[in-house]
């Protein structure tokens, strides 16, 4: 599973990406690179609640099944 490109777009915004690295008690760049690359700590469950409430979207929304 990875991110759906439109999310990746979404997050694409600093803000967005700033907020995320706090909910989940990682550093922004950390966040940069992950999305960089796809990572897989992108999907695990804290980091899909953090997207899903900054984006305002439904978990099932984020992820795109491979």
């Amino acid at each position: 599973m990875k991110l759906r490109k439109e999310i990746k777009e979404k997050l694409a915004n600093d803000e967005k990406k700033m907020r995320l690295a706090l909910m989940i008690g990682v550093g922004y760049a950390t966040v940069n690179r992950w999305l960089a690359v796809d990572d897989d700590k992108l999907t695990m469950k804290k980091t899909l609640l953090a997207i899903s409430e900054i984006l305002n979207i439904e978990e099932s929304e984020i992820l795109e099944i491979e």
